[in-house]
């Protein structure tokens, strides 16, 4: 799991205790990750619901808008206004991934990131899967992710580490290589 602010990881364990209560860990990651991407990708929303310029009451208001819409679980819907009334919303994206690393923990999972020039085909992500699964003993949920820039190879982050076998970095090891002489 990636490090993240401790209010985040704090807001994350709490959501994660009322989702435990009430049976809901996996219904609450779905709409909290699904909601979290829907304000990172949309830059009018995401400015709307954090700038300070705004009187809260305004941002509460969009907020309350954007849910009945969604339809969130209600449990959720309240966290995340709690989260807008205290100031936080620019930590959302920090707490979703806590959410779900905190989830993974529990879970006896741990989330491995691949990085790739191309789409990797079925038959390499299985065995980069698998490869990982004994590397850490654990269930791997992959997530991978199109970077054109690494030419070749992969790029893999996993536990905070970060293990890169991409033709961009061999061929800037070997440019270093050439300047030195």
């Amino acid at each position: 799991m990636r490090k993240h602010s401790g209010v985040a990881q704090r807001y994350a364990q709490a959501l994660l205790s009322l989702a435990l209560a009430q049976d809901k860990v996996a219904l609450f990651g779905l709409q909290l990750r699904d909601f979290g991407e829907l304000v990172a990708s949309c830059a009018d929303l995401r400015r709307c619901l954090t700038h300070p310029a705004l009187e809260r009451a305004e941002r509460l208001g969009v907020l309350d808008t954007l849910l009945a819409r969604l339809g969130l679980e209600t449990t959720l819907a309240n966290f995340l206004r709690v989260v807008l009334v205290r100031g936080r919303f620019a930590l959302l994206a920090s707490m979703v991934a806590s959410y779900e690393g905190l989830v993974d923990a529990a879970a006896g999972r741990v989330r491995v990131r691949v990085e790739s020039a191309t789409p990797l085909t079925p038959e390499q992500h299985a065995w980069l899967r698998a490869l990982w699964c004994r590397r850490v003993g654990r269930e791997v949920v992959m997530e991978t992710a199109l970077v054109p820039e690494l030419l070749g190879g992969v790029v893999v982050s996993v536990g905070g580490k970060v293990y890169d076998s991409s033709l961009a970095r061999h061929l800037a090891r070997l440019r270093e290589a050439i300047l030195r002489g």
